[in-house]
């Protein structure tokens, strides 16, 4: 959700100049509505959208999704669902155009997509509102996909102080309440702003298991989650049994790549998609605001994954933890010894985050003639949060960086996609836009993006019923590249192409962006 101007990155550690030589180019709908193709799904609103191909196939995993526009209105009768999260397909190379995701359909009713069901230990999950896939690549014998279930790590009760290395057993911390959604939020007694509008820090009687070593400040913030490691059931591919629970903090926020090769010593690497390594960067946390500071954390690990004799995968990943003299990277086996990567474009440079809203992130490798790692993130965030301030990127915006290696050091953020303002015409958030802003007024032939006609704000209200005018202006999140649709372009660079939410209305779109390395 940023403006859409041609902007001229240096690359780190190179000479070389790698540019946008136009803004972002909106191709459409991927999924949600309006587009035509999923309502033959029962879908209408979702998002993410993380892509990875396995075998002949590309997989694509939506979030929390939608079967009508009045979906939501049925968690104030029903309840929140426990699944609703989406499987679905892509040609594996790019056909033009949008192409339409291929949904795994109920068995007894087709024109409905099935829910994602993560399965640990013979119980299926709650997989609900905010409860989604986080990543996913192939190890090249199975698809493996990364989830998250929201669940803390505890320390209470029976297992009273019995954290898993590197974690430690914090003392007694809050919850935000009311939680009216169902998602837990933990706090700090002391921090008056640990929890949002409204709410109040009250004691919990639980204690969590922290990482102390991660770049996170308050013990509310190291806290550890459970991210599932799970593979698809042959046959069903909406069933993830999960293989490994692997807690973490510093990869909470988590996307993948696999690759060639890392290259051993005196031997040059190969950061092309491959099945030899499995590259995962993450963060603990989706914000950076003056009181937190979100890492970037690399971890490698060789592919295949192997699996015990219990049938559940065998983890041991190595950790980035920072640069030898010489310049190479040092890993370590330890997740506390893990250091944040360099984002000011300097060896060994300063790891803090200038890009307030971070949200999910993509990154990937751009092969001849840009040869750069690139990433894509940031976004907005909703109405009813403090808006983002003192960011290194224009408020809402798509940001991007660049890298020769995967632990960086990574440039300076740049804004590669601004959402503009209600005023701007051809802007996201303005008149020819794709995102709605109650005070988007129509320009001509230029209309303005439509709200949801049911937004999750209205089952506060009575019946549902919503607002007789819609504040909850959309956003943009959850930037994913596609890698297996990046070809050559008529200019001698790299088309990308990359899908992002948009947050009202709720859907997925289709973006391209081309690349070319400036004589």
């Amino acid at each position: 959700m940023r403006n859409r101007l041609a902007i001229l990155l240096i690359a780190c550690a190179s000479s070389a100049l790698a540019q946008s030589t136009e803004p972002p180019v909106v191709l459409g709908t991927l999924a949600g509505a309006p587009a035509p193709h999923l309502r033959a799904h029962g879908l209408y609103g979702t998002d993410l959208g993380w892509t990875f191909p396995h075998k002949d196939k590309l997989f694509i995993l939506f979030g929390d999704s939608w079967h009508e526009p009045d979906s939501v209105c049925s968690f104030a009768t029903a309840g929140l669902p426990k699944n609703d999260d989406a499987f679905a397909t892509l040609p594996s190379t790019y056909p033009g155009g949008v192409p339409a995701p291929q949904f795994a359909a109920l068995p007894d009713f087709p024109d409905a997509f099935e829910p994602i069901q993560v399965i640990r230990d013979g119980v299926s999950l709650n997989m609900g509102l905010d409860r989604t896939p986080l990543t996913g690549f192939s190890d090249g014998v199975r698809a493996i996909a990364a989830f998250e279930s929201a669940d803390f790590l505890r320390c209470d009760g029976a297992q009273d102080g019995n954290c898993p290395v590197p974690f430690q057993c914090a003392a007694t911390l809050g919850e935000c309440q009311p939680s009216p959604l169902e998602i837990p939020q933990l706090c700090d007694a002391k921090r008056t702003t640990s929890c949002g509008y409204g709410q109040l820090c009250i004691p919990s009687g639980k204690k969590y298991c922290i990482d102390r070593s991660s770049s996170q400040p308050s013990a509310s913030q190291q806290v550890a989650l459970e991210v599932e490691l799970s593979v698809p059931r042959d046959g069903a591919p909406t069933v993830w049994d999960s293989k490994l629970t692997f807690p973490t903090n510093k990869f909470y926020n988590m996307t993948s790549r696999t690759v060639t090769s890392l290259g051993a010593i005196g031997q040059a690497p190969d950061y092309r998609p491959g099945n030899s390594t499995v590259l995962i960067w993450g963060r603990p946390g989706f914000l950076a605001d003056p009181d937190s500071q979100v890492g970037l954390y690399l971890m490698a690990h060789d592919l295949p994954l192997q699996e015990d004799a219990a049938g559940k995968l065998v983890f041991t990943p190595r950790y980035f933890a920072g640069l030898a003299a010489n310049g190479e990277p040092r890993w370590t086996p330890l997740q506390a010894r893990a250091v944040p990567l360099a984002l000011d474009g300097q060896l060994g440079g300063d790891p803090s985050e200038t890009v307030r809203t971070i949200n999910q992130m993509a990154i990937s490798w751009l092969g001849a003639p840009i040869n750069k790692w690139i990433m894509l993130y940031g976004g907005g965030r909703g109405s009813w949060l403090a808006p983002d301030t003192d960011s290194a990127v224009a408020a809402g915006a798509i940001a991007l960086r660049f890298a020769d290696h995967p632990w960086g050091p990574w440039s300076p953020a740049q804004t590669h996609w601004s959402s503009g303002g209600p005023t701007q015409a051809h802007t996201p958030l303005g008149p020819g836009g794709v995102i709605y802003h109650p005070e988007c007024v129509a320009q001509g032939s230029l209309g303005c993006a439509a709200s949801d006609p049911v937004r999750p704000s209205h089952v506060f209200n009575e019946l549902c019923a919503p607002p007789s005018i819609e504040t909850d202006t959309g956003f943009l999140y959850a930037a994913n590249i596609i890698d297996a649709y990046t070809q050559p372009n008529a200019r001698g660079g790299l088309d990308v192409y990359w899908n992002v939410s948009t947050w009202n209305p709720y859907r997925v779109l289709l973006m391209r962006s081309s690349f070319f390395v400036a004589p």
